[in-house]
């Protein structure tokens, strides 16, 4: 089965649609391209052949995206491969976000944002969790 080339997303008559073109390499996606019409193309998440725009874990989960506006989303997974934190850095909106995630005994996902700051100043906490129970054997 070949891989998504490119998509274009249905739009109302008379406008002009939004068209994605994926980039992969061995298989994994690795970059992505916006273009309206047929002006010239935004690049999402940049790839390049010495940076792919996403790399992967052994498992084949995401290990990191590369976003065309400088920013970094990490995803590091336990030795489950479960998601043990997501951080994103870089860029000139947001400082940085960095969410830990923990899988207590009682096999409730939890994630905590620790704080991140917007190009305004405003700071932010958050805390999330889910009633998903984890077989003990993967936490």
């Amino acid at each position: 089965m070949g891989e998504l080339v490119e998509q274009t997303f249905p739009h109302p008559i008379g406008e002009v649609g939004r068209t994605y073109r994926y980039a992969y390499r061995h298989g994994a996606w690795t970059g992505l391209i916006s273009r309206l019409g047929s002006g010239l193309g935004q690049t999402l998440v940049p790839d390049s052949p010495s940076v792919p725009g996403i790399t992967y874990h052994a498992d084949g989960g995401v290990r990191a995206i590369r976003y065309g506006n400088g920013r970094i989303t990490t995803i590091e997974v336990n030795a489950a491969y479960l998601p043990q934190r997501i951080s994103v850095a870089g860029g000139r909106r947001v400082e940085a976000f960095d969410a830990p995630f923990r899988f207590p005994e009682s096999g409730r996902v939890r994630a905590e944002a620790r704080r991140y700051r917007s190009s305004s100043g405003a700071s932010c906490r958050a805390t999330a969790s889910a009633a998903s129970r984890w077989p003990s054997s993967l936490g």
